[in-house]
């Protein structure tokens, strides 16, 4: 004969304990929930509110500083004066240049840019419209020397429907004024 336990007997279960258990199961997920709801108030909140800032004064003085003084390949460093608008649709700036060793070699003058910061999801810049007053090529750049790395492949892609500006060649730039 083998030796075989006993079978256990059979547990049952009050009512009483099953709607003990059944509320412990419940208010877990009511916790959850509100745990997940407020979450989700919270990030529409950030989300909201950081796009009112970015559109504010102080948003604009804050991206600026951003960009400002940022390096453009062997190009030389970006520079941007007078940011207005919404940065998410519609905005402009009153200056921009381009600056190497030498100092500034590019100026654009009222540049304004109609963009869908969607696209950017799928690491996309899409403009619809890129317009400057003018663009002054003062004089040729001077290059940085190159890294020696391989180039690597641009972080997203760019993507402009319509670009407008009366482009002006200064004597530095291509020995004789065009326009």
């Amino acid at each position: 004969m083998t030796d075989t336990p006993p079978p256990e007997p059979e547990v049952v279960e009050t009512p009483k304990q099953a709607k003990k258990r059944r509320t412990r199961l419940q208010l877990a997920m009511l916790v959850l929930g509100c745990v997940l709801g407020g979450l989700v108030v919270l990030v529409a909140a950030a989300l909201f509110g950081g796009r009112l800032y970015i559109v504010s004064d102080a948003g604009r003085e804050l991206v600026t500083g951003f960009v400002q003084g940022q390096k453009i390949s062997r190009y030389g460093r970006i520079n941007v004066e007078g940011l207005k608008g919404d940065l998410f649709d519609d905005f402009s700036l009153s200056r921009v240049t381009v600056t190497d060793r030498d100092g500034v070699w590019l100026e654009a003058r009222n540049v304004r840019v109609d963009w869908s910061y969607w696209a950017l999801l799928t690491r996309r810049f899409h403009a619809t419209d890129i317009s400057a007053d003018v663009i002054r090529l003062i004089r040729q750049p001077v290059l940085d020397p190159p890294s020696g790395e391989p180039p690597s492949p641009q972080a997203i892609s760019i993507d402009i429907d319509r670009f407008s500006a009366n482009v002006e060649l200064m004597e530095g730039f291509s020995k004789e004024y065009g326009r």
